[in-house]
């Protein structure tokens, strides 16, 4: 986490947060094949436990010993189906298995940090199917997370249901111009909706809570800020 990522977090727990969760957009590029935090490339077979380690020591020491942030849960990927420009990685369900299976899972055992995986771009379990078909891996699992990008209907997850497994939704936006008014406020209620209805989900979650994309206007945020005049405005 970056040093504003960091001032967010105590602002929010300042006025009353008291859940946060963190998600891996890309390992460090000494442990991937691509040498890169971007473009992609996979984390290199032999530093899977590295990785794992990694991990435990950013919840409990840089952000629970250093910044006083206790992580209730960590996401080890973000659209592994994407290789992007910015930060990313991929991995493929049999990967994810044995990260979970053994590594990540055995490193965090014994503590209160919930473990998730999936945030593919689309709504689907796809990714995370080989760790809930897994007797070992699946025990050591907590929520099998999607994103929304398509706005697809919100359908079940079944085989995350079937392993009683809890649902969130992590990320979606409009990622086209903004519309401030009403429309686009029924437009997510009616989503949220479907979303804890048919999917019997957990959680559901904006991608951006403020951004600075007001020109042109896009619908990334909940709150647009303009850094130049020191002026924003919110979305209905």
């Amino acid at each position: 986490a970056v040093d504003e990522q960091i001032w967010f977090m105590k602002e929010a727990k300042a006025r009353g947060c008291t859940r946060f969760f963190s998600t891996v957009w890309s390992p460090p590029y000494w442990m991937k094949d691509n040498n890169s935090c971007i473009n992609g490339g996979s984390v290199r077979t032999n530093m899977y436990g590295g990785f794992a380690g990694y991990l435990y020591q950013y919840v409990h020491e840089y952000m629970g010993n250093r910044n006083n942030i206790d992580l209730y849960a960590i996401s080890v990927t973000n659209e592994p189906n994407l290789s992007t420009g910015y930060s990313s990685c991929r991995w493929t369900g049999e990967q994810l298995r044995t990260l979970i299976r053994d590594h990540v899972g055995p490193e965090f055992q014994g503590t209160d940090t919930l473990i998730v995986v999936g945030e593919d771009s689309s709504w689907t379990e796809d990714p995370v199917n080989a760790t809930l078909n897994d007797s070992t891996a699946v025990q050591y699992l907590d929520v099998v997370a999607s994103h929304n990008y398509n706005n697809s209907s919100y359908h079940p997850l079944s085989n995350a249901r079937s392993k009683n497994k809890r649902v969130w939704q992590t990320e979606v936006s409009n990622l086209g111009n903004n519309d401030r008014s009403m429309n686009d406020g029924i437009r997510w209620a009616k989503q949220i909706h479907q979303f804890l209805t048919n999917a019997e989900g957990n959680s559901w979650c904006y991608w951006w809570t403020i951004c600075y994309k007001v020109n042109p206007e896009k619908g990334e945020a909940l709150i647009n800020i303009n850094t130049d005049n020191k002026t924003y405005f919110t979305n209905k």
